[in-house]
């Protein structure tokens, strides 16, 4: 029997986009707040994969305009949900059966938050 992966639903693939983005205090785009993620789409998501539905998703493409990307996101018995703003978003904690909360010293986020940059994101 094949064994299936774990479906993965990351709220970095639901950021809106900059012309939808709530200017900061300071009227600057800030998409460390949690208003930068469409979290109704987020959870409509997670509703259809909990339905047994797979998924075709735009990849969120980080400071590329104009490119479109898409995600495969097969329907799986087990599904991981992650990223930053997720325990703010009551309805997707409703759904969500074991949540788990990494912190992290501010050195360690972000070191790791620069490899991913470079690594996968391909910032100089």
């Amino acid at each position: 029997m094949k064994q299936r992966q774990p479906a993965l639903l990351s709220l970095d693939n639901y950021y809106r986009d900059i012309n939808e983005q709530v200017k900061d205090e300071h009227g600057q785009t800030n998409f460390d707040l949690p208003t930068a993620i469409d979290s109704d789409a987020f959870v409509q998501d997670l509703k259809r994969l909990l339905n047994g539905e797979s998924l075709r998703i735009k990849k969120y493409t980080f400071n590329v305009r104009g490119q479109q990307e898409y995600i495969d996101i097969p329907y799986s018995k087990i599904i991981l949900t992650e990223g930053i703003f997720l325990f703010n978003i009551p309805e997707a904690m409703e759904l969500i059966d074991v949540k788990i909360y990494v912190e992290l010293e501010e050195e360690i986020q972000l070191q790791r938050r620069l490899n991913r940059d470079v690594k996968s994101r391909g910032y100089d």
